[in-house]
């Protein structure tokens, strides 16, 4: 089964960011690559930052949200936590619960998305599993 149900991506654009969801012996998980060559086939050429190159299944990478200063100006699927006010409800669990807590609540959340992909969201719930999973790391980055 594919990962996305429009492998392969006919409209990803050569030069265009992804992030490698499942590593390999050449890209880590976590690791921004971009699209070196897509020939429309499951498997296209991308490089990494040191300009190695490989062939990589679509399945195995998301697209890059991109080095955004504050993840909180960014929301997969709407608007409805921006249009809130001066603070989005992940600022305010941030507050209210333990380190522990937080983490996870927010690995819960990512959890959630992803379990319920194949039946109602389809890509944009694994977007936001990794949205909800940049949240946390921005809100504990300086802990």
């Amino acid at each position: 089964m594919k990962a996305f149900e429009d492998e392969p991506r006919q409209h990803a654009v050569v030069g265009e960011k992804f992030i490698v969801a499942v590593g390999n012996d050449v890209f880590s998980t976590g690791d921004i690559i971009t699209l070196s060559d897509n020939d429309n086939s499951c498997c296209p050429l991308f490089k990494n930052k040191n300009n190695h190159c490989h062939y990589f299944l679509w399945e195995n990478v998301a697209p890059y949200v991109g080095e955004v200063s504050n993840i909180l100006d960014t929301q997969i699927g709407g608007d409805h936590y921006k249009k809130m006010g001066e603070y989005q409800p992940w600022q305010v669990f941030e507050k209210w619960m333990s380190s522990e807590e937080l983490k996870g609540f927010m690995k819960g959340t990512a959890i959630g998305y992803l379990s319920r992909e194949q039946d109602k969201g389809g890509r944009q719930d694994i977007e936001k599993a990794m949205h909800t999973i940049q949240l946390y790391l921005q809100l504990t980055k300086e802990k």
